[in-house]
């Protein structure tokens, strides 16, 4: 027999349930239960050791694993820089880095695959996340300067319905943001392609055909040299928060401490 118990019954009902449920059965839920309880702790006394293990090592000798996720757009952006500049205060440090969407880097952080994670998004809840990093990025419309649209100094929102679209994949938080606010004003986008990569569209906007929306930091080197260029969509003005974020259950080593201060840095000089 299979019983599911709704969160929303009567606790009484539950109860009742409980005590006609097999004594052996009984134990095995509130020992799951208290797994579940004891987790947190268990980490928080797994990172407490690493850090008195490392108290008095200085930066060069302090060893480990950092686990770190990164959307992709933001690894282009930053991890370059980051990863050698933490190198070169953390040596011995071992840096394994995943770079996926922001939905399942945030998935690997409850499972606890990874410490620590770049992400993307709208702002995260603080009764579940460590919020250790925050930041505004612009999200542009973005075009190539030969685009028949790029010489226009105003630009409707509705005219963007006849033009052809590379746009990221559907779980990239900033295109929701964006197709969202474009059917409040009901305008109905035609992307005849959807990516996984930021620098591919990028490439693609410079054939002069296609539009995108990217966040402006994706696209900076483009706008600099002139191969890329920002639309001017009259009322449009999108952001979202760029944020190095840990799960609430973590407690960070020395070695996380450290990797989370060199992606500050590095987010404040290109983003904020």
């Amino acid at each position: 027999m299979r019983v599911i118990v709704s969160r929303d019954t009567d606790k009484s009902f539950g109860m009742g349930l409980m005590s006609s449920m097999p004594l052996y059965y009984q134990r095995i839920h509130h020992a799951d239960l208290y797994a579940d309880a004891l987790l947190p702790y268990a980490r928080s006394i797994v990172a407490t050791a690493a850090q008195m293990e490392n108290l008095l090592k200085s930066e060069a000798d302090v060893g480990g694993v950092v686990r770190v996720g990164m959307v992709e757009s933001l690894f282009d952006a930053l991890a370059e820089e980051a990863l050698l500049a933490y190198h070169h205060r953390f040596p011995k440090v071992q840096i394994e880095v995943e770079v996926d969407s922001t939905l399942a880097l945030k998935a690997a952080l409850r499972r606890g695959t990874l410490d620590v994670a770049c992400l993307i998004d709208d702002p995260l809840p603080p009764h579940e996340w460590q919020i250790a990093c925050s930041a505004e990025a612009d999200v542009v419309v973005a075009a190539s300067p030969f685009h028949p649209l790029a010489s226009r100094k105003r630009i409707m929102p509705e005219e963007l319905a006849a033009q052809e679209f590379v746009l990221m994949e559907s779980s990239a938080p900033y295109c929701v943001s964006f197709q969202n606010e474009l059917s409040r004003r009901e305008v109905e986008l035609r992307p005849f392609l959807t990516l996984q990569r930021s620098d591919m569209a990028r490439k693609l906007l410079q054939d002069g055909t296609f539009l995108s929306v990217l966040p402006r930091y994706a696209i900076a080197a483009s706008i600099a040299d002139g191969s890329v260029c920002v639309l001017p969509v009259s009322g449009l003005s999108l952001t979202q928060t760029v944020q190095v974020v840990l799960h609430r259950d973590k407690v960070p080593t020395p070695q996380l401490t450290g990797f989370v201060a060199v992606l500050t840095d590095r987010i404040h000089e290109r983003i904020a």
